[in-house]
């Protein structure tokens, strides 16, 4: 595959996210001066907005009205959101996005309160498009991320997880929301949503596992979160797991018991450090290239095009990314 830097690739839809951008402040109107004072410091329309482009990428592709893709990008882009503030108060998150995560300078409260009003306004947008199949789907996609969210929570602390619990969360928390975004299109033009669908859940797959990897790899500077902040709270990610299944019993009896004591800085030292001799970065790396390749596969029923083009490659560049 050829490598595509995610951070340019992205660069091409400044337009689009402009656009955007000004229907999320209008979509966010309140009489409530929190969310807008929230929304003008970009609390509530920041980040990379990649579920946005890939739902108006298909409504290209499905030649989906212009004003109905953008309704559906900006109400999945409010559903992500809103996960996102309830998350920072879940795992006491000190950043987001190069900020101060909500929960840390309004509180608990207000974040918690400001999900709830994104996924209700959400909600709202997508009920004005009159299309029950998408709101269903949707709902579902949104239904399974507290799903994804509890099945984490309950497994935090527990460095034993077993790899087909890892990816029962991330399918949950991460690949459904994309699935949904590429399959819109689809619902709305009355064709058959299953390959879009499954772009959107690979290539969703795909960009955690690379996000998992970063949390051993990158920095703070450019990830916008601490560096280990999935090691500190206790989530168990795919690196975590497939290094300890290549040391011996020994190793793997002592990393347990160490990890289930308080996190230190020298036991996340020699975490990268087993990571890197195992490989296992590496492996996850490699798993979240073959999830690219098939969420490419998956676009072959459909005639070779620009906006074919621009999905694949926007496929390749996510699994090049620091941040």
């Amino acid at each position: 595959m050829t490598a595509i830097n995610f951070s340019d690739y992205l660069v091409q839809f400044d337009g689009d996210l402009k656009r955007l951008h000004g229907l999320m402040h209008k979509h966010l109107s309140a009489d409530v001066t929190l969310i807008a004072e929230m929304e003008e410091e970009q609390y509530l329309t920041g980040g990379k907005r990649l579920r946005a482009i890939v739902a108006l990428l298909a409504g290209r592709l499905c030649a989906v009205p212009a004003a109905a893709a953008d309704q559906t990008a900006i109400a999945i882009e409010f559903i992500h959101t809103a996960t996102l503030l309830h998350d920072d108060v879940v795992d006491e998150a000190p950043m987001r996005r190069h900020l101060p995560a909500v929960a840390r300078v309004y509180g608990n409260a207000a974040a918690i309160l400001a999900g709830d009003f994104l996924y209700s306004r959400a909600s709202q947008l997508l009920a004005q498009m009159n299309n029950l199949l998408l709101l269903q789907r949707v709902a579902d996609a949104t239904n399974k991320l507290a799903e994804g969210e509890l099945l984490q929570l309950i497994n935090r602390g527990k460095p034993d997880m077993e790899e087909k619990t890892y990816y029962s969360i991330i399918r949950r928390k991460t690949a459904n929301l994309f699935s949904v975004a590429a399959a819109a299109a689809a619902i709305i033009s009355e064709r058959d949503d299953a390959p879009l669908s499954r772009y959107g859940e690979k290539l969703g797959i795909a960009f955690q596992l690379v996000d998992d990897c970063l949390d051993y790899e990158g920095e703070g500077a450019t990830l916008g979160k601490k560096i280990g902040a999935d090691f500190s709270e206790g989530k168990v990610t795919l690196p975590i797991i497939l290094m300890l299944a290549r040391v011996d019993a020994a190793k793997r009896t002592q990393l347990l018991q160490e990890w289930q004591q308080q996190e230190t800085a020298d036991n996340f030292a020699q975490t990268i450090a087993l990571l890197n001799e195992t490989g296992a970065l590496t492996a996850v790396r490699e798993i979240a290239q073959q999830n690219v390749q098939e969420a490419i596969v998956a676009l072959d029923c459909y005639p070779d095009s620009e906006t074919k083009a621009t999905l694949i490659a926007l496929a390749k560049s996510s699994i090049n990314r620091q941040n």
